[in-house]
């Protein structure tokens, strides 16, 4: 399930679909077909093909002559200043590159979704400042988190040092859209759930898609240390000649890895802000409403989970009834909304099947 919400794309879709029918429909109907277009939707992602980022040919033209970028100082070789790391919250010997902002800068243009539902012909500037520091101060704190095992005295990593760090994590504590930027804002995010093994990490993807269906969000993130996927444009693809290691790999490159699984978008926090262009087409475009309710805020235990089902699944079959009627959720009668709302064997059912993997998810807990 991807970090903006999705919820909005999928009315929209199943509107589309049932405007094409003439039909009553129930809570099964509704459910199976939100279900399945969900499941086409998240299979419909861009063809992988090998991308070069164009921070890394810009190595060669990067102009230090007054050695300093976003704000900062930068050194001769064009890594970040011992202001940066300060700012950043990063370990004093811990070196990150220029080009690697740039390519964070680049990603951040195009993968905000105003840009990301339009040609390259349409493509508008998204920010006009992106705080660096800021931003990287949130990711590393969570990269940090997560490879706290492998401690900080070394200066290169094996694949078996790596083998042994989490296939990946959830977090608590970030804020979706609260400034109406279609941004996260993570500068409170912690790490909420580590999943130490591949089957862990399945298992709460497979319950992230399910519980995406009540209109609860749980963000999963698998993580490639290695970089080892093949990237494309929407990728985050920082030059990774600049953070070799003698042997193995730096915890700098370590760092690359985490932040390219992570979709860097940049934090909605500090001094980054959206460009008046961004601004125009976010308010042309009406009002946000958040649908889902984050997983953190349901409970650990069944019966809360069963109460949230309740209260989400009326909302939402509701909701998509109306669209698919054309007419607003307000107009539903009371006889119309008896005929589909989701019985308590609907939600006892959805919430037993999910009993096994919540189980899985409670162990994962940090």
């Amino acid at each position: 399930m991807n970090d903006i919400s999705i919820l909005g794309t999928n009315v929209n879709s199943y509107t589309k679909q049932q405007h094409k029918q003439d039909r009553s429909a129930n809570f099964s109907d509704i459910f199976n077909k939100k279900t399945k277009e969900e499941s086409i939707e998240l299979s419909q992602e861009p063809a992988k093909f090998n991308y070069i980022s164009s921070s890394q040919s810009s190595l060669i033209s990067l102009n230090f002559n007054d050695l300093q970028a976003y704000g900062y100082t930068v050194d001769k070789a064009g890594f970040m200043g011992a202001d940066f790391n300060k700012a950043a919250g990063l370990p004093q010997d811990f070196k990150i590159h220029k080009s690697t902002l740039d390519e964070l800068n680049r990603f951040a243009e195009r993968n905000h979704v105003l840009n990301r539902i339009k040609s390259k012909d349409e493509q508008i500037k998204i920010f006009d400042n992106i705080d660096m520091a800021d931003t990287i101060k949130h990711y590393y704190r969570l990269f940090d988190q997560m490879t706290s095992a492998l401690g900080d005295d070394k200066k290169s990593y094996t694949l078996a040092d790596i083998g042994k760090l989490p296939k990946g994590y959830s977090t608590k504590g970030t804020h979706y859209d609260a400034k109406g930027h279609l941004l996260k804002d993570i500068s409170s995010s912690t790490i909420s759930n580590i999943y130490s093994s591949s089957d862990e990490l399945n298992s709460a993807k497979s319950l992230s898609k399910e519980l995406s269906s009540a209109g609860v969000r749980l963000i999963v993130k698998e993580v490639d240390f290695t970089m080892s996927e093949a990237s494309d444009e929407f990728s985050f693809n920082p030059d990774m000649s600049v953070y070799q290691a003698d042997e193995g790999y730096s915890k700098e490159a370590l760092f690359m890895g985490f932040l390219r699984s992570s979709r860097p978008l940049p934090s909605d926090s500090a001094k980054t802000k959206l460009s008046s262009a961004a601004l125009n087409d976010i308010s042309s475009t009406g009002e946000h409403k958040e649908y889902f309710v984050d997983f953190e805020k349901v409970g650990k235990d069944n019966e809360s989970i069963k109460a949230l089902i309740k209260e989400r699944l009326k909302e939402l079959t509701l909701l998509m009834y109306a669209r698919s009627k054309n007419t607003s959720a307000e107009s539903v009668t009371s006889n119309e909304y008896e005929k589909f709302k989701p019985t308590s064997e609907d939600i006892n059912s959805l919430a037993n099947s999910w009993s096994e993997k919540l189980d899985r998810l409670s162990k994962t807990y940090v």
